[in-house]
């Protein structure tokens, strides 16, 4: 029978059950659901188990097999022959962007309406099967991710977990900088501008207070001119401001263009956070 180490990732998007405000994640604690389908993907162990089960007790899963025990009023979900797996996990998204030309979307639409848009692009990722993300700047809409993140967490609306990074950071005539428009016209970045190591832990700062808890679309070019005193002294302020979440071992919070920019960095904060224990 195989327990919590690869039950806790199963897809449950099709048991939320819809309360006052819509969709909710938080369903009775009590209450016991069995789904039963014709397979099931035994990540851990490579191969497929037939047929498959999985016993939900409240929002925990706490059982999988391929016959799990059926408490007394379970709900049984019978899905026939399709096959249950583990939730996917995307690490690199932009909710705030949908296909087609990403550079006039941030001019011709409105905030309001590009949060609009990544509700929905929410909602179909976890219809799909994608139960974490990670969105990698919101290109422009500012901290706008934090409200939808936070209604995916109350259960106001359907989504999967999101690890947000609020609005990209760049330098100016970085790669986030609206180049190729017409000056006159003033078009707006997509980034939050960050053009030395002290301007980059000023902006950090601000979006982790924002709500990010993350930070993505650093440019090349402030991290290969910084000198390597700056960049440690970045580091050390970066692991006490806002990125020491993503600096536990084996995770990395920084995202940059290159490997050799990244290793560079991480080899800096790695001997910064030393003396911080």
């Amino acid at each position: 029978m195989l327990r919590h180490r690869v039950c806790v990732l199963i897809v449950l998007s099709f048991s939320f059950t819809l309360g006052r405000s819509g969709w909710t994640q938080n369903p009775e604690p009590n209450h016991s659901i069995v789904l039963h389908a014709a397979r099931l993907l035994d990540v851990a162990n490579g191969k497929i188990l037939k047929p498959g089960e999985v016993l939900v007790q409240g929002e925990r899963i706490v059982e999988v097999g391929t016959a799990v025990k059926h408490p007394a009023g379970a709900e049984i979900i019978d899905l026939g022959d399709r096959t249950l797996l583990p939730g996917l996990i995307d690490a690199h998204i932009h909710l705030f962007l949908h296909p087609g030309q990403e550079d006039l979307q941030t001019v011709l639409e409105s905030v309001p309406q590009r949060t609009i848009m990544a509700t929905l692009g929410a909602r179909d990722d976890l219809m799909a099967g994608f139960t974490a993300e990670r969105d990698m700047g919101t290109e422009g809409a500012g901290s706008a991710d934090t409200a939808v993140r936070d209604a995916i967490d109350r259960g106001d609306i359907p989504g999967p977990r999101l690890r947000i990074s609020g609005n990209a950071i760049n330098t100016l005539g970085g790669h986030e900088d609206a180049i190729g428009y017409n000056p006159a016209q003033h078009v707006l970045p997509n980034a939050d501008y960050a053009n030395n190591a002290e301007q980059l832990v000023e902006v950090i700062r601000e979006q982790f207070k924002q709500g990010a808890r993350s930070t993505t679309g650093i440019s090349q070019l402030l991290i290969s001119t910084a000198k390597p005193s700056l960049l440690r002294r970045c580091a050390r302020r970066l692991v006490w401001a806002s990125a020491w979440q993503c600096m536990r071992p084996g995770s990395r919070g920084l995202y940059m263009q290159r490997r050799r920019e990244s290793s560079l960095l991480t080899t800096h904060i790695s001997s910064a956070m030393k003396p911080c224990g």
